[in-house]
């Protein structure tokens, strides 16, 4: 069913959600056996975040539910969680190789 909307507003919000999208799709596809792919994994999660934060700011009254607030502020949470998750990995990963030395 086509649909039209009276202003750009809604379709550069979802642009900016299908951004976010994309950047939780590429932080769980990074390689996280690395220091790199750990730190590209938290680096995504926390740029998804913030794309969804800016469009719960910035944009109001949108007619889908995708970009109502409350899914929104879920979507925030859960790469909120998802980087905690690889955050912790990334100190797992820094201890085993940086184990600190232990004193006498």
């Amino acid at each position: 069913m086509p649909s039209a909307q009276r202003t750009v507003a809604f379709e550069k919000a979802c642009v900016l959600f299908n951004l976010g999208a994309l950047h939780t799709q590429i932080g769980t596809r990074l390689e996280r056996g690395t220091g790199d792919g750990l730190d590209g994994s938290v680096d995504n999660f926390l740029r998804a975040a913030a794309v969804f934060r800016f469009i719960v700011d910035n944009f109001t009254n949108a007619p889908s539910m995708d970009l109502a607030p409350q899914v929104l502020e879920a979507f925030i949470l859960l790469m909120i969680v998802s980087y905690s998750i690889f955050w912790g990995g990334l100190v797992g990963l820094v201890r085993l190789v940086c184990p600190r030395r232990q004193t006498a």
